[in-house]
């Protein structure tokens, strides 16, 4: 028996077809770190990553995701994450390892920027999940991955997601960084049903000791265990839980700067939440009823210095 990738072959037969590892050292030919080669030769049907950041968990799943869509005809892979952008992200890693190879891209049929669809009736898709999940209904998949699952919505997991894979027996893979406990991420993490794997910073090679070093001083302590050490944690001293931040975010539609500044009647709210050492803030602007994000995200500044760049978005954008 052959792998058959479209007009093409690629050879060892049951070995290639059997094993993801094979696959990526002999076709793609990847140099695989020993986690990721323990995670594509897991055959369990619930698997929960937990990696720290840039530790080639997206390399990694690309890679199951290929081999799966093209060893299994007839099937549906969806990458679902809360926004198009994250799932084009892993999506994009996908096209370039398909197209970018002279035999595997005889197989493609059509390629769009969020779809792939083979040869053999497999198709490939990324999605946004969105805040509940109503793009992704009516899909039947037999391999969902969810892409930084700890910041999706518990609802749309539970009730949209794992029903997708009910009639095929289907195959779910959440890999995320770490942020709260009260979300299903966790709960599947600790769960022994679930094949789960913790990779911190300091196991892969391509990340020096010295950066994470820096990392630690820059960051602090707290946000360095959860990005660095893929950890779990929770800081005492802060006024709002990750899980009830997690709970009042909204997607909102981005505006570019030059239509904002031509509007007058922009009312401004700033949601200003202390976290640790760290500040989250979020900007958001009404204009004609509609509320657009101007910014959100981490700030390591001090209060005053928060507090100016604060009032300076405000002088900008309300006119």
């Amino acid at each position: 028996m052959v792998l058959l990738v479209g007009g093409g072959r690629v050879g060892v037969g049951d070995r290639l077809r059997g094993s993801a590892v094979a696959f990526a050292r002999g076709v793609l030919g990847l140099v695989l770190f020993p986690y990721q080669a323990e995670l594509l030769s897991c055959a369990s049907k619930r698997i929960v990553a937990c990696w720290a950041r840039q530790t080639g968990k997206t390399t990694a799943i690309a890679v199951k995701v290929i081999h799966f869509a093209f060893t299994n005809a007839d099937t549906t892979t969806l990458i679902v994450s809360r926004g198009l952008r994250q799932s084009m992200i892993m999506f994009g890693v996908i096209e370039h390892f398909v197209l970018g190879h002279p035999v595997l891209r005889k197989s493609v049929v059509r390629s769009t920027r969020t779809q792939i669809l083979l040869r053999n009736g497999s198709q490939v898709s990324a999605l946004p999940c969105g805040p509940d999940g109503a793009g992704l209904r009516g899909f039947t998949a037999h391999l969902v991955v969810m892409d930084e699952a700890a910041f999706m919505p518990e609802y749309v997991i539970a009730s949209v997601v794992f029903p997708m894979l009910a009639t095929t027996n289907g195959t779910a893979i959440m890999l995320s960084t770490p942020w709260g406990r009260d979300h299903v991420y966790y709960r599947s993490f600790k769960n022994p049903s679930y094949w789960s794997q913790h990779v911190k910073a300091e196991q892969c090679p391509r990340i020096t000791n010295e950066f994470l070093e820096e990392q630690r001083r820059d960051i602090g302590e707290l946000r360095y265990k959860m990005e660095y050490e893929a950890e779990f944690v929770e800081d005492e001293n802060s006024f709002f839980k990750q899980d009830l931040i997690r709970e009042c975010t909204e997607d909102y539609d981005l505006m570019m700067n030059r239509f904002l500044r031509q509007r007058r009647e922009l009312v401004a709210t700033v949601f200003w939440v202390l976290i640790s050492e760290n500040e989250w803030i979020t900007v958001l602007l009404r204009c004609s009823g509609k509320k657009v994000m101007i910014c959100s995200g981490l700030f390591f500044l001090s209060s005053f210095r928060l507090a100016r760049r604060i009032l300076m978005l405000l002088l900008t954008f309300s006119g």
